[in-house]
């Protein structure tokens, strides 16, 4: 229902000053507010659980790289401290009470396991593919393999470079 008593201005732009369009900006405010609060909310919501998924995604592909077994020990001990540090924001993100829903398990179940694959990883050194190599060569291929980590831009792209040169060597 329309009021009558709620009249646009001269220019049409907002409405006269009045005490009914302050009483109908009264009846709306806390309606807004809570339609605001809640926009907020959802936002800090999906940006957390975003957040956790970019870190579990880079916990993954950093755990393919340590199961690839092209590294040597002290990258590998390297690459599983940052894998460490991506675990505790994980872990943060998913103390503050995420709504992981009933289909997919919760945020610490994700965590505990990445990280007793992680603890595995570094407790029992993958099988390196290059084991058959003399030991020098094969040093010479991890010092490799670990510069071409290091200097890439993109971690996944290096995996697969690395996998490829993998195969033409074994």
């Amino acid at each position: 229902m329309i009021d009558r008593r709620i009249v646009p201005n001269g220019r049409r732009d907002h409405f006269e000053q009045s005490v009914h369009f302050h009483n109908l900006l009264n009846h709306l405010s806390p309606l807004a507010r809570d339609l605001t609060h809640r926009c907020r909310t959802s936002s800090i919501h999906r940006k957390r659980i975003r957040d956790f998924h970019v870190y579990k995604t880079i916990v993954r592909e950093k755990l393919s790289i340590i199961a690839q077994g092209s590294l040597p020990a002290t990258a590998r001990k390297a690459l599983g401290r940052e894998i460490e540090r991506s675990l505790t924001l994980m872990d943060k993100i998913a103390d503050i009470d995420l709504a992981f829903d009933d289909s997919n398990p919760s945020g610490a179940a994700i965590v505990a396991e990445m990280r007793a694959e992680l603890r595995e990883h570094i407790r029992v050194a993958p099988v390196s593919p290059l084991a058959h190599l003399p030991k020098s060569k094969r040093a010479m291929y991890e010092y490799l393999f670990g510069l071409v980590y290091e200097c890439s831009t993109n971690r996944i792209a290096a995996k697969a470079l690395i996998d490829r040169i993998m195969l033409k060597i074994v």
